[in-house]
């Protein structure tokens, strides 16, 4: 997946250099720019709907752009983005946050981070692997909160792609009403600081908060997402 990163950032960045050429002036006024990404641009760089849809969603997450409408959206993944009714060549539609700029350039230097990729979780020892790295959960004789969140997400029948929220691992793994989803909230947190403090990685978790909040691993430590 990283050969289809690279080619939709080089995508990405000759749109931006084309942009800027034909708004010259202060890049204050213009960020962020809306850009198409079309079938040419595709077939220019040797990468198909599908795999680009993936990489730009991943982008997104990260906040580095807002996908504004994707064409025939369900032949490439089921997103929640209406059709529009454009030229026929543009597939994507896009507004590019400032963020991008400094991940543009690096990649342009061929500065990738070695991302540790593949998650997997022992119920038993209570012990949380990303890539090579371990991460003990169970410090002392019980089982935290963070324990059974953490089984909860690698039991979800949807996959460890999906969202798994509060209200469900209360019910599922507390069967406790008392129980607030601000407290997972915390659990979340104190996972995401047990795996900074101990295999030096950040963001593993992404967490939300409020009635309807819910937890998801990071895609990028995934085996499947790009680096």
């Amino acid at each position: 997946m990283h050969a289809d990163y690279i080619k939709v950032m080089e995508i990405i960045n000759f749109k931006l250099q084309k942009f800027w050429t034909d708004h010259p002036g202060n890049l204050e006024n213009f960020l962020p720019p809306e850009i198409d990404i079309t079938e040419e641009d595709l077939k220019e760089v040797g990468i198909n709907r599908y795999a680009c849809s993936t990489c730009l969603e991943h982008l997104k997450l990260k906040n580095y752009l807002q996908i504004d409408y994707v064409r025939d959206h369900e032949s490439i993944l089921n997103m929640d983005h209406e059709q529009i009714d454009e030229p026929s060549s543009v597939i994507f539609h896009l507004s590019i946050s400032r963020e991008i700029l400094p991940l543009i350039e690096r990649y342009k230097l061929g500065k990738v981070e070695d991302i540790p990729r593949g998650v997997s979780f022992d119920c038993e020892k209570s012990i949380l692997k990303i890539g090579d790295k371990l991460v003990h959960i169970q410090q002392k004789n019980d089982k935290p909160n963070s324990h059974y969140i953490l089984e909860y997400i690698f039991e979800n029948p949807d996959g460890l792609e999906a969202k798994s929220y509060y209200s469900e691992i209360i019910d599922d793994k507390f069967h406790d009403e008392h129980l607030i989803q601000r407290s997972m909230w915390r659990a979340c947190e104190a996972i995401n600081a047990k795996v900074s403090k101990q295999a030096g990685i950040s963001n593993f978790l992404l967490i939300t908060s409020g009635k309807t909040g819910y937890v998801q691993i990071n895609p990028e430590y995934l085996e499947t997402t790009i680096s």
